[in-house]
């Protein structure tokens, strides 16, 4: 699914910055008896970090990408 909105809030430290994103998310949910009983959700917080100007130290992306690669 994408994700498409604008910031028009606090972002972590980041003030709002009416920059609009797009992003890709994935929620997986499992039903009984017509209910929600869970729900799994992934969205790509780095996509949206950088169109909202953020860059995150070199050190935090290592780090993900080992944790990707496992």
């Amino acid at each position: 699914m994408i994700a498409r909105g604008t910031q028009k809030g606090q972002f972590g430290p980041m003030p709002p910055t009416d920059k609009k994103f797009e992003i890709t998310v994935i929620d997986i949910m499992r039903f009984k008896d017509g209910k929600l009983i869970e729900h799994w959700g992934v969205a790509d917080r780095l996509a949206l970090m950088e169109q909202l100007g953020m860059k995150p130290p070199p050190k935090i992306i290592m780090k993900i990408m080992s944790l990707l690669h496992r």
